[in-house]
């Protein structure tokens, strides 16, 4: 599948969406909340699959991710891991259909900088949400840089502890 991409400019610099969705119902519905925020410009590149995802950065440099948490290629909610890994640094924001906390607080410790339920998002909490996301993330690895020698960006990124599944449920 190619990804689709929509584009919407109007005043600063584009912000590029890697949108994850399996559901095109769901991905139409994002699509149109960020179109709501006129002011919001942006490149949404949307993709159905984790492999397409993965594929994905691998070819581009996005500035956030919006994850689905359950996708056909990956059934268990290992889909945020997975991306977390390949691309730490990029910020991601969950998006699910789960209203829990239990799942909140998982997705959170495991490197999403955000979590938005579905259908109770609009257009301007989903924006908000982005360029908060894209701050804090800018903010964490700015501090990250200040404590750290300075190393090129890549190896950077590779220095940087990521626990493994094992680890973070308590495990050795």
């Amino acid at each position: 599948m190619d990804p689709e991409t929509t584009m919407h400019e109007v005043e600063d610099e584009i912000v590029k969406i890697l949108l994850v969705e399996d559901n095109p119902g769901d991905a139409r519905l994002i699509r149109e909340k960020l179109l709501e925020v006129p002011s919001f410009q942006h490149h949404v590149t949307h993709v159905g699959r984790l492999s397409e995802a993965r594929r994905q950065l691998i070819i581009d440099r996005f500035d956030v991710a919006l994850l689905d948490l359950v996708l056909p290629d990956k059934p268990r909610m290992g889909s945020l891991i997975e991306i977390h890994d390949q691309a730490a640094r990029l910020p991601i924001i969950v998006l699910t259909g789960l209203d829990d906390e239990t799942l909140v607080m998982w997705t959170l410790e495991e490197g999403a900088q955000d979590y938005l339920v579905k259908d109770q998002i609009d257009g301007q909490s989903l924006v908000r949400s982005i360029r908060h996301a894209m701050k804090r993330h800018a903010t964490q690895r700015e501090r990250l840089r200040r404590l750290l020698p300075p190393l090129p960006e890549r190896e950077l990124a590779k220095s940087l502890p990521i626990p493994s599944r094992s680890q973070a449920a308590g495990g050795a």
